[in-house]
């Protein structure tokens, strides 16, 4: 595991959204925490176009030792495991990640989050209204199945 986040760091690149920045270190670190809590690889993390947001939000809503602590760990799930603070924090980040939403009353860092959660890509399915088959398509019978089930 130290091997992937220690790949992952190595090789940051920056990523802009709605006009944010960071710097290579922070989205570096924030981009290997991501990784190791929520099983998706960094270039899959790139793509949702949201690791600038996500850690803006993080930034705003977490402690900043919490999470200085749980970013730097070696050892994050024995971190994780041994401190309920941190345990929260990390339930946070990957609820951002997944839904696209951080728990508690504030909005969505981004329109597109929800869309964007990792949920539909854990399962290979599409946010409700936003992919194929697209909005209305309810209102036409299904098309029939290719062969294997899959259409």
């Amino acid at each position: 595991m130290r091997g992937v986040l220690a790949d992952v760091v190595d090789r940051p690149r920056p990523v802009r959204r709605a006009g944010l920045r960071m710097s290579a270190p922070e989205a570096g670190r924030f981009l290997a925490l991501s990784v190791a809590l929520t099983g998706f690889g960094a270039a899959e993390l790139r793509e949702t176009g949201l690791v600038e947001a996500h850690r803006a939000l993080t930034a705003r809503r977490a402690d900043p030792a919490r999470y200085g602590r749980l970013a730097e760990a070696a050892d994050p799930y024995g971190l994780i495991e041994r401190d309920e603070g941190v345990r929260e924090l990390a339930r946070s980040i990957c609820r951002l990640w997944y839904t696209g939403v951080w728990p508690g009353p504030s909005p969505s860092p981004d329109a597109a989050a929800p869309a964007e959660g990792l949920v539909w890509r854990s399962f290979g399915g599409e946010p409700p209204g936003t992919g194929r088959p697209g909005p209305g398509s309810w209102a036409r019978p299904p098309a029939d199945p290719a062969p294997g089930g899959r259409s």
